[in-house]
């Protein structure tokens, strides 16, 4: 299922959801980009501010995704988020999502790779199914997507008096250079 970027709060409250409700801890595996390294330090800081456990895996390649997936207890992980990676990974396969001790786990894929895998995004339509209509509680493979052309919500950009404020005892002027 791909979800946009609008609904990132909503993607988020369902891993928080997910990982609550069953007492267990998220599974992170992070592509050892800079823009996956920051994405990590942010969503860590997230999840633990919300008292949620998580294990936090550095991944070279798609093998070691695989690896992570395999040596995770799946009694205590029902959720697994792959963050810029696993956009062109098959997920439903190579994780083996079909067998029985991964039934309950979901993945979450925030990943800036092109293209996505027609087979994550409907992974979880039923012949004659409408893919818009699928419960974010109910799917099992999560993408999500910032589309092109889509307009994120503008933001005024701050004026110096108020980065001033923000900013202890100090002058924002006296630091520019």
């Amino acid at each position: 299922m791909r979800v946009k970027i609008d609904k990132l709060c909503d993607a988020y409250q369902q891993i928080k959801h997910t990982a609550n409700a069953e007492g267990s801890s998220v599974l992170i595996c992070v592509a050892g980009d800079i823009d996956a390294i920051a994405a990590s330090h942010i969503f860590t800081t997230l999840l633990r501010a919300d008292g949620i456990s998580l294990s936090l895996h550095a991944v070279q390649g798609y093998e070691d995704v695989v690896r992570q997936v395999d040596n995770v207890d799946m009694d205590s992980c029902r959720c697994v988020v792959l963050l810029n990676c696993g956009a062109n990974l098959k997920i439903y396969e190579r994780l083996q999502l079909d067998s029985e001790e991964r039934k309950n786990l979901q993945v979450f894929v925030f990943d800036s790779h092109r293209p996505f895998l027609l087979d994550n995004i409907f992974a979880d339509v039923v012949e004659g199914m409408d893919f818009e209509k699928i419960d974010l509680e109910q799917a099992r493979i999560i993408l999500v997507d910032h589309v092109p052309g889509d307009q994120p919500e503008e933001y005024p950009v701050p004026t110096v008096e108020e980065v001033c404020f923000v900013l202890p005892a100090t002058s924002f002027e006296d630091n520019l250079f």
